[in-house]
């Protein structure tokens, strides 16, 4: 199974060692330094691949809103996967397809950094999130969860208790045959 891990509980640490296999580290430096361009956006959070897979997945947020999830960096061996989660923000070229060789990874397109290299990446990156951040920014996009009911509690859970570090998708009951209840 996945793991969960969030960055700013770990201030101290680098971010490019919140990989799971050492052989990643290339490609998380390289997005570790895509980010020191693009001031407005963090990784609130980040997912390990369950073990065995050399892969780590770092979500990019805007810094004024967290839980909504813009660009997913993608980590693995051979690349750094920069996926666009709000598809309609970005206007695909043909010089996007052609050139850059962009595909779609979940319906969001996604480029290849060794492909496009760093500064074709952030400004591909600095547009986009221009284009997304004022809808973002006036709630038009809710974070990721799994159900609308799922994040009406949460911000329920976040009024009623605001001292407390209350997250959306985070599931930490478990039915007895080992899934997570919803």
């Amino acid at each position: 199974m996945a793991t969960a891990i969030y960055p700013g509980e770990f201030p101290s640490r680098k971010l490019h060692t919140f990989i799971n296999d050492s052989s990643l580290e290339k490609y998380a430096k390289k997005a570790e330094s895509l980010l020191e361009h693009i001031p407005d956006v963090f990784i609130p959070r980040i997912q390990y691949k369950r073990p065995g897979f050399k892969n780590t997945c770092w979500y990019v947020a805007l810094r004024e809103e967290p839980d909504v999830w813009l660009v997913n960096f993608t980590i693995i061996p051979s690349e750094l996967n920069i996926e666009l989660r709000l598809a309609k923000y970005f206007s695909i070229t043909d010089y996007h397809i052609n050139v850059l060789r962009m595909w779609h990874q979940n319906n969001w397109p996604t480029f290849g950094l060794s492909r496009i290299g760093e500064e074709k990446a952030i400004l591909i990156l600095k547009e986009y999130i221009d284009n997304a951040k004022p809808d973002v920014l006036a709630g038009k996009h809710k974070s990721p969860s799994r159900s609308s009911a799922e994040y009406f509690i949460c911000n329920d859970l976040k009024f009623l208790f605001p001292d407390k570090k209350i997250r959306h998708g985070e599931r930490p009951i478990r039915h007895e045959n080992g899934s997570f209840l919803e």
